[in-house]
Parts: C-alpha cells; sequence; structure tokens
C-alpha cells in the first residue's frame, strides 16, 4: 500500500485532517514551534525492508538580521538603534490543500492579515557585527501588498574635553516593498533571510539584501539604511 503523513506543531494548532484534505491551519508568526510539513507518499513495497519517508517544510521561514557599517568616522561617533521592525498586510490564515499523490501543498481563502506586526523590539548597536533578530513562520503567499517598515535612530556626537557634544539626531521610517525584493511572494519551504545593513554615512541610511534557501531554501536581501 501507500502511505502519507501530515506533521505539525504545536499540537494546538486549528488544523483538521480529513483524508487528503487539510483545511484552516492557522500559521501564527514569531512562534519558533510553530510548524508543518508533508511527507512524501512511499511507494508500494514487497519486501520486509523498512519504509523512509521524507518530510518536507510547507510553510515558509523568515528571518532578519541587522548590522551597522560605521560607528566611528573621522572624528564622528555614532548611536545607532533599531526601533522596531514591522511587517505590513502580511496573509496570516489560509486553507491547505495537500495533493498526497503528487506531494504538492497550497494555501487557499487567504482571508485573514496582520495589518501591521511587529518582529522587532529595539535593538542597540555596540560595534559592527552583523546580530540576529530571530526567525519565524507564515504560510505561503504573494506579497502584492505587503512592506517591511523598518524605524531606526543615529544620533552623531564627537567627543570635548572628553564630554559627548551631539551634533546631528535622525530619527526616521523607512519602508521597503517585499513584493520588489522577492518576486512576489513567499513559497512553501523556503527560508528568506532579509540583511539589513544602517549606513551611518549614506543619506539612504537603510540597505535591504536578500537572500533565500530551499528546505530550507534560504533567500537573503540586504536593506541599507
Amino acid at each position: 500500500g501507500k502511505l502519507s503523513f501530515v506533521s505539525y506543531a504545536p499540537a494546538t494548532a486549528n488544523l483538521q485532517v480529513n483524508g487528503n484534505k487539510n483545511e484552516m491551519f492557522s500559521a501564527n508568526a514569531f512562534e519558533p514551534s510553530y510548524d508543518l510539513m508533508i511527507g512524501e507518499t512511499a511507494a508500494d513495497k514487497t519486501g520486509p525492508e523498512a519504509v523512509s519517508v521524507l518530510f518536507r517544510h510547507v510553510l515558509s521561514q523568515v528571518n532578519f538580521t541587522a548590522q551597522v557599517s560605521e560607528l566611528e568616522s573621522n572624528g564622528l561617533y555614532f548611536e545607532v538603534s533599531i526601533n522596531s521592525i514591522s511587517l505590513e498586510d502580511i496573509a496570516n490564515k489560509g486553507d491547505f490543500s495537500w495533493n498526497a499523490l503528487e506531494n504538492k501543498a497550497s494555501f487557499g481563502k487567504q482571508n485573514s492579515y496582520y495589518g501591521n506586526k511587529q518582529v522587532s523590539e529595539t535593538v542597540n548597536f555596540e560595534d559592527g557585527s552583523k546580530m540576529d533578530l530571530g526567525t519565524s513562520l507564515y504560510i505561503p503567499q504573494m506579497l502584492n501588498n505587503s512592506n517591511l517598515e523598518i524605524s531606526y535612530s543615529i544620533n552623531t556626537y564627537v567627543i570635548e574635553n572628553g564630554t559627548k557634544v551631539y551634533v546631528d539626531k535622525v530619527n526616521n521610517t523607512k519602508s521597503v516593498s517585499l513584493e520588489s525584493l522577492n518576486g512576489g511572494e513567499w513559497k512553501s519551504g523556503y527560508s528568506y533571510v532579509y540583511n539589513i545593513t544602517i549606513n551611518t554615512l549614506s543619506e539612504d541610511n537603510i540597505t535591504v539584501t536578500p537572500y533565500i534557501e530551499n528546505d530550507w531554501k534560504t533567500i537573503e536581501h540586504e536593506i541599507n539604511m
């Protein structure tokens, strides 16, 4: 015979299994344990050997990293912080259908959205090293009207007689179209990494550079600020 499997976590996920139809799987973001996988159908076996079933990720993984280009330059010093990172108009619920014979998954009826979902609290940069801001999972979806919003601060100062003297303070918010970074969608089984760079010496202070990989396929994005 043939065997098919669905694996999901946590056990409280709203997933109702009915044959090969799995309805209304809600992927609540920023819970690292939340996941959904499907097992490829095992072919008919005639011998006593063990049956191997390959499980694949169904959701899309989203990661954020951040770093600063310069904290000091020609006598100028920079205090840099990311005040918040938010995702706008991201679908958080849909009907999950799986064709077990073809090992294909899809999400339909995506009619519930995060209007504005904050993904990071305030981050202060002590050096130029890259910081991992966390990983979360979402249902695969089109990103036609979805944005990444980054609020940040850059305080510039000099040292005079051992005392900080501030010469400039910038508080700004940058909105980046996710459609422009991802070809318009988050795909099933892909991991998307958004690398945010704050450029303290540039007028355009943020750069986002994407990177993608499968199973997980990771996609990175560089965000320069």
